[in-house]
């Protein structure tokens, strides 16, 4: 409902975003975090945490694109928190990365070490910054493919200061 809603208030604001970035897993990386919540969600049904994490990733995925179809959606990789990370979380991501031709992958978090980490889960500003050039890159990217001023996608409005 929390989405929609924020969709919902984009869209009467004319505000259509050509970019979206998604950067969550680290907690569901984290099996005591995360049961208690996928109980809440999808009761005692069996299912691995890659499955059920999936399958909520993607319905965030599709109901963006619902409302916002010429949108691209960067999903970082993200399952480390104060733990050696999450393969069923990652392979998740990539999963839906792979499924949805409008969704790419923008950064991996999971390569930085605790250097660029408060906590072994929360970043730093090196972390901080490393993240911010991987975004930048990734819309950097994204200017130079698909939008340019030859799409006819192309936004020249400019925010006001």
């Amino acid at each position: 409902i929390r989405l929609d809603n924020v969709l919902q208030k984009l869209k009467e604001h004319a505000i259509e975003p050509k970019i979206f970035f998604w950067h969550q897993g680290e907690s569901d990386g984290i099996p005591e975090i995360y049961l208690p919540w996928k109980v809440n969600a999808y009761g005692q049904t069996k299912g691995s945490v890659s499955h059920y994490y999936e399958r909520a990733l993607s319905l965030i995925i599709q109901k963006t694109h619902e409302y916002f179809p010429h949108s691209t959606i960067g999903v970082a990789l993200v399952s480390i928190c104060s733990n050696d990370g999450s393969p069923l979380i990652i392979n998740a991501q990539k999963s839906v990365a792979d499924k949805f031709p409008y969704v790419k992958i923008s950064s991996n978090t999971d390569i930085l070490g605790n250097e660029y980490r408060v906590d072994g889960c929360h970043f730093n500003e090196l972390g901080k910054a490393k993240i911010g050039k991987d975004y930048a890159h990734f819309i950097k990217q994204w200017l130079e493919k698909e939008g340019g001023e030859g799409n006819p996608n192309y936004n020249t409005r400019r925010i006001k200061q």
